[in-house]
């Protein structure tokens, strides 16, 4: 049996359980021919990039924001960033910070939950540090030590 894909669905199956059971959406099915909205990474302030990874642009800036300034306008909404927790060459896509020319296509005031194979962290109305925090625990287990260790460099540094 192929274990192609078995991570990303993986990833959809949290997010469907997170809605339907935590928010008390209706689920409408599977939709996996839909476009939708990624982020190559996201930030432990909760900043994401869609758009470049290693400094070569691989999208354009697309409907993320869009969809999720909608959703948390709608009532109950809440504004969700997906990703694999790594990503080609087991590279992490939870970084301590996004690179310096790195565009921000959600900022952290955007971004409520994010979701990886591995959790959910929640994000609106928590403080830096918290979000931090939560960020860690969703990452690849082989990462979390060094982003640890990279969130304590930059709050020393702020």
């Amino acid at each position: 049996m192929s274990t192609v894909g078995q991570k990303e669905r993986a990833t959809q199956n949290r997010v469907v359980k997170l809605f339907r059971y935590a928010l008390e959406y209706t689920y409408l099915g599977n939709w996996e021919k839909r476009p939708g909205n990624s982020a190559v990474e996201v930030d432990l302030f909760g900043q994401t990039n869609s758009e470049v990874i290693g400094g070569r642009q691989v999208s354009g800036h697309g409907g993320g924001a869009d969809f999720a300034r909608g959703a948390r306008r709608s009532p109950g909404g809440r504004a969700l960033v997906t990703l694999l927790s790594t990503g080609g060459g087991g590279v992490s896509r939870i970084v301590a910070a996004l690179p310096r020319a790195a565009p921000v296509a959600l900022t952290r005031a955007d971004a409520d939950w994010v979701v990886t194979e591995h959790g959910v962290a929640e994000l609106r109305h928590a403080d830096l540090d918290t979000r931090a925090e939560r960020l860690i625990a969703i990452a690849a287990p082989e990462h979390r030590d060094r982003l640890a260790a990279e969130w304590a460099a930059i709050r020393r540094a702020m």
